[in-house]
């Protein structure tokens, strides 16, 4: 009698780490060729990449450490003095996504927020670069800096391995010198 069972078996897709793929000539040459692909792209990779293979090879290869998607890990890059910065908002989904912390992050606020939740929007002028003058809407806080002290926020995690929260160090808003977001 023949035995006309089908064994299934899981296939993993071949994968290579990003540091070995340094090690692997055609890895390597493959990593090069998406790497000039992306430095060529003019809307989906900010400007401190484009036309720089190197530095979106350096994106991609982190990308690929992280498991993400090298376009999108290039969308929340920065410079700032020449050296690559990432945004607050990748590294958080990066440390969530991971192992080392069980859920997600738990954020708390301290101090009277309320004082300084109140915005106005004024219309400005500006000097154009090629000269003239156009108006553009700014929005302005409505309270003061004296405002703003004692109102800090905490952020924590639960640890791999642990149950509980631990809690980092407040931030206070009044030290903040550099504000760049817009929420």
């Amino acid at each position: 009698m023949q035995n006309t069972n089908i064994i299934t078996t899981e296939q993993t897709p071949n994968t290579i780490s990003a540091s070995n793929t340094i090690f692997n000539v055609q890895a390597l040459t493959q990593l090069q060729a998406v790497a000039g692909l992306m430095s060529q792209a003019t809307v989906t990779v900010p400007d401190h990449l484009r036309g720089n293979p190197a530095d979106c090879m350096a994106i991609i290869m982190q990308a690929m450490q992280w498991g993400m998607n090298p376009y999108a890990v290039a969308q929340k890059t920065h410079l700032v003095n020449g050296v690559l910065g990432y945004e607050a908002q990748l590294v958080n989904a990066v440390i969530s996504s991971s192992s080392a912390i069980v859920g997600r992050f738990h954020y708390k606020y301290e101090g009277d927020w309320e004082k300084c939740s109140r915005t106005r929007v004024e219309t400005v002028k500006k000097t154009a670069k090629g000269g003239g003058i156009y108006e553009k809407k700014e929005t302005i806080p409505c309270w003061t800096s004296e405002d703003e002290y004692g109102l800090s926020v905490r952020v924590g995690a639960v640890l791999r391995g642990e149950s509980e929260i631990t809690w980092g160090e407040p931030v206070f808003l009044s030290s903040v010198i550099t504000r760049n977001s817009p929420l």
